[in-house]
């Protein structure tokens, strides 16, 4: 029996939304790369929060979130880094454990300005970004330090936890590079792609 032009056929099997997008092998893996920064940000923001802000070494705790903000600024460069950094500064300050709103300038400001003396003055490496990074962060710190005493909610004294902040938060920057390096690997190089 001959099928007829008009006959009733099925409807086609329905597609994801995931397969409606047509990505490319790049888009996938950059899909990839910035949901698993999100997420150890996110995982980092959640230990700050639950466990370390219990834990005082003489008088101070870290600062993981803008630690990591930071480290993958200086990693990612100026290009892609300045607009991470706006959105993580916002994220972070709604989050409630920013020191004030002003982190959502401050962060973006220092993230991409010191990113852009990196690529001006220094070839990109792992060294030139912890430098950076270190930089940052020791800005960072000071800035809101110097916030905190003009507004009346520390007091000059306090400096020393302010520079054991600073210090962790250094050394917290050396283990976080190297899994923001990893997660920047994912899908190697595809220029090609």
């Amino acid at each position: 029996m001959a099928r007829r032009k008009y006959e009733f056929q099925p409807d086609r099997p329905q597609t994801s939304i995931l397969e409606k997008l047509y990505l490319t092998k790049r888009q996938r893996n950059s899909l990839v790369r910035w949901s698993l920064h999100s997420l150890f940000l996110l995982c980092l923001s959640l230990f700050q929060d639950v466990i370390l802000c219990r834990m005082n070494i003489f008088g101070a705790t870290t600062d993981l979130v803008p630690c990591g903000i930071f480290t993958l600024c200086m990693l990612l460069g100026a290009d892609r880094g300045c607009v991470f950094t706006l959105i993580a500064a916002m994220l972070f300050d709604f989050s409630g454990m920013a020191p004030g709103v002003y982190t959502i300038a401050l962060i973006p400001i220092v993230g991409l300005g010191l990113s852009m003396l990196q690529q001006t003055l220094l070839r990109k490496n792992v060294a030139s970004d912890l430098l950076f990074t270190v930089f940052a962060i020791v800005f960072y710190e000071l800035f809101i330090f110097g916030v905190s005493v003009a507004i009346g909610e520390s007091a000059l004294f306090r400096v020393f936890s302010a520079l054991a902040t600073g210090v962790m938060s250094v050394i917290c920057s050396f283990i976080l590079y190297p899994v923001f390096n990893a997660i920047e690997k994912i899908g190697g190089n595809t220029w090609n792609a």
